[in-house]
């Protein structure tokens, strides 16, 4: 896709997509698991959401970042209840890596810090409300449910036996339009930028 960023600050985030395959094996679970949805851009593993970032010099810079990155392996297989971070009340269910493969989830929390360092980011340019808590890289199976509903899709999705592997080789600019509500927002993949010097 071609690169460009607004001359004006806009928000965006930085995604990890499912790959092609993928992606199109989890639009046929949305029939499999009741209550299972995807956003517009797709199931993915968000590591910086909310940055205000303008100008060719951002675009440089995270190239560099991401072409120090080394590709590697992650498979998210076990399925988790939580409570949603931004609706009280509501739950999400996430596939997350299980804690006997740490290294794939520690590999994109290293990812994510680099990322950080790499940007300059400051604490004011990342979103409070989520890095008040530990980061653990998911992929959500859900925009918010009652917490009935999201335990039948936990079953559900455990019952499936899902296995989601894949290999980390890129990773996603995406748009964030911020003239929409939060539970309405949606985001644009604006570029990618593949990790390692190729």
């Amino acid at each position: 896709m071609g690169r460009g960023l607004q001359s004006d600050p806009a928000l965006y985030s930085l995604e990890v997509l499912l790959p092609e395959p993928l992606r199109l094996e989890a639009n046929r679970w949305l029939t499999l698991w009741p209550g299972a949805t995807w956003p517009p851009w797709g199931a993915h593993i968000t590591l910086l959401v909310d940055l205000a970032a303008s100008g060719d010099d951002f675009l440089a810079d995270l190239s560099q970042a991401c072409a120090q990155q080394a590709p590697f392996s992650v498979c998210f297989d076990r399925v988790v209840v939580g409570d949603h971070w931004a609706k009280p009340g509501l739950k999400t269910v996430m596939l997350v890596v299980d804690p006997r493969r740490d290294p794939d989830a520690e590999a994109l929390r290293r990812l994510r810090l680099d990322l950080i360092s790499k940007l300059g980011l400051t604490p004011e340019a990342i979103w409070p409300e989520v890095e008040g808590r530990a980061y653990r890289p998911h992929i959500s199976l859900t925009a918010g449910l009652p917490e009935a509903a999201a335990s039948r899709l936990a079953r559900a999705v455990a019952a499936s036996k899902v296995s989601v592997r894949f290999v980390v080789d890129e990773i996603w600019l995406l748009q964030i339009d911020a003239r929409a509500q939060p539970e309405q927002q949606e985001e644009r993949p604006v570029c990618s930028f593949p990790l390692g010097i190729r």
